[in-house]
């Protein structure tokens, strides 16, 4: 069923009403000229606006007076509603450096010719959903105050949003960019959506409509047929994200920039394209970001990049990721395959300690994967608890300090051990005996002589800081003195002290294999 034949409308008819301080709306039409509003001699005032601290340029309209925020800036006043919805504009469109005092509706139009709104100002909510650039589009250093609505438009030309302000929600997704498009030094003051999926709530300009409600990166919209390309360069560098930042299901043709780009909420790459290089160099990542099922077809840039709080890598694709995070920041990723993946690449890069602590944490991540009734369960634990899955040399440090402390206190207060006094005073009276071996005959000597031989018959405990030196020597496999015997009180205490000799012996082994797996790599 065919749509019913457009009205033709002329541009001046429209130039008109606007300049008569008339409503402008129209619906289903085709509007022939150019609509450009500098020709109209509408009532220009001076304006204080707030600069974006971003932007590139140095303003020769600073005010002072106002401080580095503000601008001081002459401003065509329009002060008309504009809704033309569902419509085809064959002119170009030239209405830059204009305020726009109520909504501004272009739902479902094509526009032919060239798009500018250069510097200018949207004091309510602006409706471009759906709508059709066949020529450059261009919103350099505009200013919209509330919601800015670009939901599944597509941009054949150029499109440019180059140092604008958006203060209510920035919504692109759905949208198709099909050369470059330019987002850089953006100041994003609430969340920015450029992924597969909008706001999680409904908006109504001009016409009503409601966007579909689904969660962020379920890949579900009402608005599935459109396109989600940025077939062109996509620059996004120098911008501020104060808001959740949207890129899930985006793909990326050409070289995609993110450069030094503050991302204050999350941001959410999921299941993103792409399909060329990437640049995310001293990007800031302050709230978390989201890659899970990203492909990385070409070269990735993360030189100087903060990460913060947390970074999902779960079933993403890449040849080479060359990225860092401190050890604070939370690696999320439920994936085997894609575990392995980042240890070998971190390996080829030389990056060892970033690939132990994968591999720590993957071990982690599967022995969590396994039944308490499989049996490697339980020696993944002993793994774990032991060495750290091989990559924690000073575990084995740990574990020997606390088994001489335990088995020290274990001796001292269970008298385990005795020292036998015979050995002890033969070492320490060893002149004397002699002397009353030689001297027998003498009845002072002979005295001397049976109580020396009665302090041989007799053995004492040991003190605390002896027993703490007696297990010290049993755990590194070293002979304690001669005369430390176990107690004679019970048969079991050898085979205690053999418990803490095998542990010690195993304990130093895995030591050695562990530093040596972290020290000398291949």
């Amino acid at each position: 069923m065919s749509s019913p034949p457009r009205d033709e409308i002329q541009a001046s008819e429209i130039l008109a009403k606007i300049k008569n301080g008339m409503d402008v709306e129209y619906s289903h039409v085709v509007i022939k000229g150019d609509l450009d509003l500098r020709q109209l001699g509408l009532p220009v005032a001076q304006i204080d606006l707030r600069k974006n601290p971003y932007t590139s340029d140095i303003y020769p309209d600073y005010n002072p007076t106002r401080g580095g925020g503000w601008i001081s800036r002459n401003v065509a006043r329009f002060l008309s509603k504009i809704s033309i919805e569902d419509s085809i504009v064959e002119g170009n469109i030239d209405m830059g450096y204009t305020v726009f005092m109520k909504p501004v509706n272009f739902q479902l139009t094509r526009f032919n010719g060239n798009v500018y709104f250069t510097h200018s100002i949207f004091i309510e909510d602006v409706n471009f959903k759906g709508a059709s650039f066949r020529e450059p589009a261009i919103f350099e250093g505009a200013q919209f105050n509330k919601n800015a609505d670009f939901a599944s438009s597509n941009f054949a030309g150029s499109a440019s949003f180059a140092e604008s302000i958006f203060d209510g929600n920035a919504d692109f997704h759905g949208s198709n960019f099909n050369k470059s498009a330019d987002f850089s030094r953006i100041q994003f003051n609430n969340d920015a959506y450029f992924g597969y999926s909008g706001p999680q709530e409904s908006s109504t300009y001009g016409g009503s409509y409601v966007y579909d409600i689904w969660p962020l990166g379920t890949g579900i919209s009402g608005y599935s047929d459109i396109g989600m390309a940025f077939s062109g360069f996509a620059e996004f560098s120098y911008s501020n994200f104060k808001g959740i930042a949207d890129f899930g299901e985006r793909q990326f043709n050409q070289n995609a920039y993110f450069r030094s780009t503050t991302f204050n909420e999350l941001a959410s790459f999921n299941k993103a394209i792409f399909g060329n290089d990437s640049y995310f160099s001293s990007t800031i990542f302050s709230k978390g970001v989201d890659f899970n099922m990203s492909q990385f077809k070409g070269n990735t840039f993360f030189e100087g990049t903060e990460f913060f709080e947390f970074m999902d890598l779960t079933k993403i694709t890449f040849s080479r990721l060359d990225i860092y995070w401190p050890s604070g920041t939370l690696l999320i990723c439920s994936d085997g395959l894609t575990y392995l993946n980042l240890i070998r690449n971190f390996r080829d890069l030389e990056h060892f300690e970033l690939a132990d602590e994968i591999y720590y944490q993957y071990r982690h991540w599967r022995q969590d994967q396994t039944s308490w009734l499989d049996g490697n369960k339980y020696i993944d634990l002993l793994a774990w608890l032991s060495c750290g899955y091989g990559v924690r040399p000073l575990y084995p440090i740990y574990w020997g300090g606390i088994l001489i402390l335990a088995f020290g206190i274990i001796y001292w207060k269970f008298e385990a051990v005795q020292r036998s006094n015979k050995q002890y005073y033969r070492i320490t009276y060893a002149a004397e005996y002699k002397t009353a071996q030689s001297l027998s005959f003498n009845k002072g000597c002979l005295d001397l002589l049976k109580r020396i031989r009665e302090r041989f018959s007799t053995s004492s405990s040991l003190s605390f800081s002896d027993a703490f030196y007696f297990s010290s020597m049993i755990f590194f496999v070293s002979h304690p003195p001669t005369d430390w015997r176990p107690s004679d009180r019970s048969g079991g205490w050898k085979y205690v002290i053999m418990i803490e000799d095998i542990l010690g012996w195993l304990l130093l082994t895995l030591f050695v294999v562990t530093l040596t797996r972290v020290m000398i790599r291949p």
